[in-house]
C-alpha cells in the first residue's frame, strides 16, 4: 500500500497538497452555504423606503400596513399627510 501511495502521489508532499486543497474546498463550500443562508434570510425584511414608489403606490402600501397592524392610526394619518404634500 506505502508503495502505490509513492506511485500516485509522490512518496508524501503531493498527498498533503491534496488533502490541503480538499480542505480549502471544504471550507469554501461551508462559507459560501452560510453566505447563501444569510442572504435569503434577508430577502424581504427591509421593505425599501417609500420615497421610491409613486405616491399611489405609497398611499397603497401604507394601507396595507395599517391593515395589518403594522402602524397604528395616528402613525397612519400622520403618514396619509405627509404623502399629500
Amino acid at each position: 500500500m506505502h508503495q502505490m501511495n509513492e506511485m500516485f502521489f509522490g512518496g508524501g508532499w503531493l498527498m498533503n497538497l491534496f488533502w490541503l486543497l480538499v480542505a480549502a474546498l471544504i471550507i469554501a463550500g461551508i462559507v459560501l452555504l452560510i453566505k447563501a443562508i444569510a442572504s435569503a434570510g434577508d430577502q424581504g425584511t427591509s421593505a425599501p423606503p417609500e420615497q421610491e414608489y409613486p405616491k399611489e403606490e405609497s398611499r397603497k402600501i401604507l394601507e396595507e400596513r395599517y391593515a395589518r397592524g403594522e402602524i397604528n392610526e395616528e402613525e397612519f394619518e400622520r403618514k396619509k399627510a405627509k404623502l399629500r404634500e
